[in-house]
């Protein structure tokens, strides 16, 4: 409890800060005169009018009339700050316990930078490594190095591991409504903050320690990084290269979709750079810097991206000809651009990876969504929008290369994000031509997307570990925190038991045995069906933990005398899962 209590003040801290460092941020920059100009060709043919205090981005424009600044903005910065704490009282509630899996990508997170520092910043002889092999594929790196500093001050714990990747999730949600405020103007910009906590897919994810919940977050942030470039200061190209190398870093398919973005945001706005190439050539000791890390992989590992594409099946290491690669990398792109795949329920992603009943976005937020993409395309001609456009597509390179799903697929959701957040505030600005219908709308659209948040919230919570009925490795694979809390129990009974664990029942259950145990001695892999096969002697002693397809090949095996189950570990839906029981074979196996 003390535990908990703690990470809660430590956010409530963080939070206090950053509402704080915004706050400041409003002073010193709502005045118009703080603004640097951006590129020749965006804002002097743009609409975004750095000049004008209301925006223009409804269909048609909206007249400016008699609006009091001060307070319109206190009232949209007292929405964001309030958009904030719901979307972090939807993250943290229940934390541990939705989504109902810890997964073993999880898990590995905290484990490898448990052993990380144990060993004093070496892994596998290498002094603070580029990425950390996570079972078979080496796929982890920023998100190894940003549990460190939680594990030194809380240890390995669900709530602590997931909680990180929510306050990193936090950087983007932040970065989604500044690109909105400072750059769009548009004046609902704090909605962004509550699109996004009522995005199923963005929900679920955003909850735990994947990779591509980090990649998404930072994505958001190198996209803001660019635009303030753009349109604020041309130093801000430092931002957009730190931003950029983390995305890079933390999840294997954000390399191509950075690497894409950044050669189409090249191409887009390739005057400006030009007009800028003093300043982005001085920090080619930054560019460098970023890079080393990847070229020392590349040597020391020179096969591992060829073996991750082998784990991972793409077609692109098939022996099929270089067209049909093409075409069916083009064909996964429209598979993404699909609105029919994020907006509605589908049977393409894995059931441990959706919310039963919903789309990944909402689909009342649809018409909002092309709406924006509608305005997006109308004023192609302005960077601003090229940018959306630009990371509509590239977001979906990554995962492209394989297969559309919702994990390789996930930072897709910041520029739908965006550009709804457009649709939305062009649809509402043309019914708020008064400054009482506009505060009425403001804070309309808060408590309805609020309440949304928190119905999705309270339904994930309530029904979603009876959602679906496969618990096992091809379904939900449930039960790691219950597993390992049963084991602890035993071994504190009875310290010389040994245990068996069968490892069919998840993917990378060596990271889970790493994060919930720091003593492996007593446990060890096996199947009974596997003993029994090759006549292995088996101490009555030794405790089996078998998943129930394995239970009744022990039942029905005539080497087996009897068998004792010391305990259950149940499914959500009541059903049996694990069994924890010491086996009694027939006397010489007669």
């Amino acid at each position: 409890m003390s535990q908990v209590l703690l990470f809660l003040i430590m956010s409530f801290l963080i939070l206090s800060v950053s509402a704080y460092l915004v706050w400041r941020w409003f002073k010193l920059y709502t005045s118009p005169n703080k603004q640097a100009p951006g590129p020749s060709e965006t804002i002097a043919d743009s609409q975004l009018d750095p000049k004008s205090s209301c925006s223009v981005l409804a269909l048609p424009p909206q007249p400016c009339g008699q609006r009091s600044l001060s307070t319109f903005d206190r009232l949209d910065l007292v929405l964001f700050i309030a958009a904030i704490v719901i979307y972090l009282v939807t993250r943290f509630d229940n934390l541990p316990l939705f989504p109902i899996t810890f997964f073993g990508d999880e898990a590995a997170q905290t484990a490898i930078a448990a052993s990380l520092v144990q060993d004093g910043f070496s892994y596998d002889g290498e002094f603070l490594p580029t990425y950390f092999l996570n079972v078979d594929k080496y796929s982890l790196s920023v998100t190894v190095y940003m549990q460190i500093l939680p594990y030194l001050l809380f240890g390995k714990s669900i709530l602590v591991t997931r909680g990180t990747s929510v306050l990193v999730g936090l950087i983007g949600i932040v970065a989604v409504s500044l690109t909105l405020k400072r750059i769009f103007r548009i004046p609902y910009w704090w909605s962004g903050v509550l699109l996004l906590a009522i995005s199923p897919g963005w929900f679920m994810h955003s909850r735990t320690a994947f990779e591509t919940a980090t990649a998404t977050s930072l994505y958001a942030l190198f996209l803001f990084a660019y635009l303030l470039y753009l349109y604020r200061s041309p130093k801000y190209f430092a931002l957009f290269l730190i931003a950029g190398a983390l995305t890079y870093y933390s999840y294997n398919p954000a390399r191509l979709i950075i690497l894409a973005t950044v050669v189409f945001f090249g191409l887009s706005d390739f005057r400006y750079h030009w007009e800028n190439r003093r300043l982005i050539l001085g920090y080619w000791w930054l560019i460098l810097l970023i890079t080393l890390p990847y070229i020392r992989f590349q040597i020391t590992h020179p096969f591992a991206g060829i073996d991750h594409l082998f784990l991972i099946n793409s077609y692109w290491i098939q022996d099929i000809p270089l067209y049909r690669k093409i075409l069916m990398f083009g064909n996964e792109i429209v598979r993404g651009l699909n609105p029919l795949y994020w907006f509605f329920p589908n049977q393409q992603d894995l059931i441990r990876h959706v919310m039963k009943g919903y789309g990944h976005l909402l689909w009342v937020t649809l018409p909002f969504a092309l709406l924006g993409l509608y305005i997006a395309f109308k004023r192609i001609r302005i960077s601003a929008y090229r940018v959306l456009l630009i990371a509509l597509v590239c977001s979906l390179l990554g995962a492209a290369i394989v297969e559309i799903s919702i994990t390789r697929a996930l930072p897709f959701i910041i520029p739908v994000t965006l550009l709804t957040a457009i649709g939305l505030s062009a649809s509402i600005e043309r019914l708020t031509r008064s400054r009482q219908a506009y505060i009425a709308a403001s804070i309309g659209m808060w408590i309805v997307m609020s309440s949304v948040s928190l119905y999705i919230t309270n339904d994930a919570l309530t029904h979603g570990a009876t959602w679906f009925k496969n618990y096992g490795l091809y379904g939900m694979q449930y039960g790691s925190p219950q597993i390992f809390e049963e084991i602890e129990a035993i071994i504190k009974k009875s310290p010389d038991t040994k245990i068996i664990l069968t490892p069919f029942w998840a993917n990378g259950t060596s990271m889970h045995m790493r994060f919930f145990m720091d003593d492996l001695r007593q446990l060890r892999w096996g199947v009974i069906g596997d003993y029994l096969a090759v006549d292995y002697p088996i101490d009555g002693e030794d405790i089996f933990i078998m998943i129930p397809h394995e239970y009744a090949i022990a039942l029905a095996s005539d080497q087996v005398k009897g068998i004792r189950v010391q305990s259950i570990v149940y499914y959500p839906d009541g059903n049996p899962g694990f069994y924890f029981a010491n086996v009694d074979l027939v006397e010489n196996n007669e």
